[in-house]
Order: C-alpha cells, then structure tokens, then sequence
C-alpha cells in the first residue's frame, strides 16, 4: 500500500502537466498548486487512457471477449498516442537516452566504508523490494486454478543479484522486482514466469528497435496507467482485514513509513510496531494448568495468544499426559498463525495417542 501510494502521488503531478520530486511529501505539499493550474492537454490525454483503461473490460458480447485478448492498458496508451501525434498536442513525451553516447562503467572510487554501505544499503534495498513484490503477486495470483505454485524466493535472490552484476559491469541501473508492473502483468492475465521472462524480452526489443515510436508516447499517458495500478494496490479489502484482525497500527506505521522515509525504512519501523504489539499482548496473557477431580486436564489461556507465548502455551500442553482427557479453554480475542499452529500440533499428536481434546 506505501509503495502504492508513493507511486500515485508521484503519477499524478504528471498527470496534471508537472514534474513530480523524489520525495512524498514534497509532491503533496506541490499538489495544491499544480492543481491550481493543470495542463489541458496532458489531463486530456490521461483522461483518454484512463476511459478506455475502464472501458476495455466491460465491452460486452463476444466482441469483446476477443478484444480482451489484447491488454487494455497497451491499447489505452495507444489510443492516446496516436489522438495527441493526429491533434498535434505540445505536451511532455517519452525522452529516451541515446545509445551512442552510452560509456561503461568504471571502479568507484572514495572511501572503502563508504562504498561498503552504498553497496549494502543498495542490496538491502533492492532485495526487500522485490521480496514484497514477489509475495504481493503470490496473494494476488493465489485463487487462480492455472497458477504454477508460489514463488521461489531463493531463486528470486539469486537472479536479481546475477542481474545487478550485469547491470552495473554495464554502467546499467540497479534491478529490482517491482510491485507495480507485476500487478500489470497479473491483471492482464499472466500466470507463470514466462510472462516475466517475455516482459524482458519486449523491452529488449522496444529499446532497440521502437525508439521513434516509443517516443511519440505522452508521459501522461503513462503516468495515468501508472497511477491506476498504484492506486489499485491499495486493497480495501485487505485494510478491513488487518482492522479485524486488529494489525490496523501496523498497517499504517508500516503505510506511512514507506510514503515518507522509503520501503526499507517503512519495513524496519512496521517490524518494529509489530514485535511491540504483540509484546503488549503478552504481558496480558496469562497460561495456567489444573486438574479437576475427575482426573480431565485443564489448560486455561488468559489474553492474546501470539507467537511469544507459544513456548509457555507448549510447555503447559507437554505437562498434560499422553492419553489423558483435556480441555482447552482460549479466553481471548486474538490468536495468530504460530500460536494456532502450535495447538492443532499438539491436538492431533495427543489425540492420536489415544488422549481426547
């Protein structure tokens, strides 16, 4: 959701006619103003690619079944290309470098600490980024009969550092998995790692031979299906689940912590907010064994039960005996993944050695 919001606050200073900044809040405290006077023609040109970016999913009968087989997004950035080159709009258009002028890389030089750190923090960066990235496609592609299995993050690891390597012997970027051409591609329908593999490949292709039409592209264009998709990563559906479940503090620690300081910050501080959540949760959780006259086994857990209080809640379970009744009694509102895993273990060992639960 941070890198979301980052991506639509930026888009749409170029949505309007403007050049956003690298920094958040520095685009906010702009927007009034770049409000105030926008650019007709590159808000024309955004609200042409965002009607027919609507407007391509609905189109009904079989008509339109055939022509969802083309992306709606590719076709929305078409549409107002070719409108702005007929109409002649002076508006800002895809700039891209020159190949002849391209020098490869050389060492860096400076302080071996410093370089250290660039090095460490671009890694930390990069990795956190694509981890997120890759574990955001996973839930987004999770209910899909044809999805090939979750994504393998070891080798997602290893292919971004092969690819920094190239990258920067190049005099090349730093890569990175990114969540907002991911959700492009699931959203056009992608359902394996071939269609990362041939987002690579296109792009080859489109630098080296499609310069002068790439070229002919309002930034606008691209900046309203950008924003689109940040938007979109915004789940409302997943903010009534983190207040249900209550993580809404988390969620906006971790939200408010990327848009303003960066996403390996934002990481680190929504960490941070998680481990001292759940600490308060533990210091009202209170786990108590007993045994009744009638020789049953009573565990009693008092409070929130999360992965803290797992080894106190696995030690008063290892006390009850093997084939002896049980009863366990979870008075609390909470109770997250490592604590009901630790208790539907213990549930199915005991019963299948002849106890009841």
């Amino acid at each position: 959701a941070g890198i979301g919001i980052t991506i639509a606050v930026a888009q749409l200073h170029i949505v309007l006619g403007g050049s956003p900044s690298s920094s958040v809040v520095d685009n906010l405290r702009a927007l009034p103003a770049q409000l105030a006077h926008p650019q007709v023609a590159a808000l024309a040109m955004s609200a042409l690619t965002l009607s027919v970016l609507l407007a391509w999913p609905r189109i009904p009968g079989r008509v339109g079944q055939i022509l969802r087989t083309v992306p709606g997004a590719l076709v929305a950035v078409a549409a107002a290309t070719t409108t702005a080159a007929l109409a002649s709009l002076t508006l800002p258009k895809v700039d891209l470098p020159s190949w002849r002028s391209h020098a490869l890389a050389g060492l860096p030089e400076g302080p071996v600490l410093g370089i250290a750190a660039a090095v460490l923090t671009t890694t930390l960066v990069c990795s956190v980024q694509s981890l997120l990235g890759a574990v955001a496609v996973d839930k987004l592609t999770a209910r899909r009969p044809a999805q090939q299995g979750r994504s393998d993050l070891d080798r997602e690891l290893l292919g971004q550092g092969a690819a920094n390597i190239v990258s920067g012997t190049l005099g090349g970027l730093p890569v990175a998995g990114v969540a907002v051409r991911s959700s492009a591609n699931v959203h056009a329908g992608a359902v394996s790692r071939n269609s990362t593999m041939l987002h690579g490949v296109w792009i080859t292709v489109a630098a080296l031979l499609m310069v002068p039409l790439l070229e002919l592209i309002p930034l606008a264009a691209l900046a309203s299906l950008v924003m689109a998709v940040g938007i979109q990563m915004v789940s409302l559906h997943h903010i009534r689940t983190v207040t249900r479940h209550r993580e809404v503090l988390v969620y906006v620690v971790t939200t408010l912590g990327v848009v303003v300081l960066g996403v390996l910050e934002g990481v680190v501080l929504g960490i941070a907010m998680a481990v001292g959540v759940a600490l308060h949760r533990l210091t009202r959780t209170r786990i108590t064994r007993s045994v009744g006259p009638d020789g049953v086994h009573h565990v009693r857990v008092r409070g929130q039960l999360t992965f803290l209080a797992v080894p106190r809640l696995s030690r008063a379970l290892h006390l009850v005996p093997p084939g002896a009744e049980a009863v366990i009694e979870l008075d609390g509102s909470f109770m997250d993944h490592a604590a009901y895993e630790s208790l539907h273990d213990w549930q199915s060992a005991h019963t299948n050695r002849g106890g009841s639960v």
